[in-house]
């Protein structure tokens, strides 16, 4: 997200997820950085960054989930980055001992999300 709460979502970002639910993860990631005012300032040092990190992810599942997605799903959509960003095998460990509890909601994706995923790979 930029500093005006602006969230960006790029084809290839788009492409990588798997289903609705991970998109919505990956909002409610970026929506935690703007509530807590992360966007406005940088991040001095990575131990920072790393901290703003976890932080936007224990909050946006909590986002997740008041939006009635799955829980997992910001655990599933970080699978996606584990090869490009190395943080983020140290933020999956983080979630997974948060996400031990089962989640009864469903990571299942709507029709519309399935058609936008299918017209942007050309399918």
């Amino acid at each position: 997200s930029t500093a005006g709460g602006r969230i960006y979502l790029t084809r290839g970002l788009l492409l990588e997820l798997q289903n609705e639910a991970e998109l919505a993860a990956v909002v409610a990631h970026e929506l935690s950085h703007h509530l807590s005012g992360d966007t406005e300032r940088e991040a001095r040092s990575e131990e920072e960054s790393l901290e703003r990190e976890l932080h936007a992810d224990l909050v946006g599942v909590e986002l997740l989930h008041r939006a009635r997605y799955s829980r997992a799903a910001a655990f599933t959509a970080l699978r996606a980055f584990s090869d490009k960003e190395p943080q983020v095998v140290a933020r999956m460990r983080v979630l997974a001992t948060t996400l031990l509890e089962r989640d009864p909601l469903s990571t299942e994706s709507s029709r519309e999300f399935n058609r936008v995923k299918r017209k942007l790979s050309g399918r």
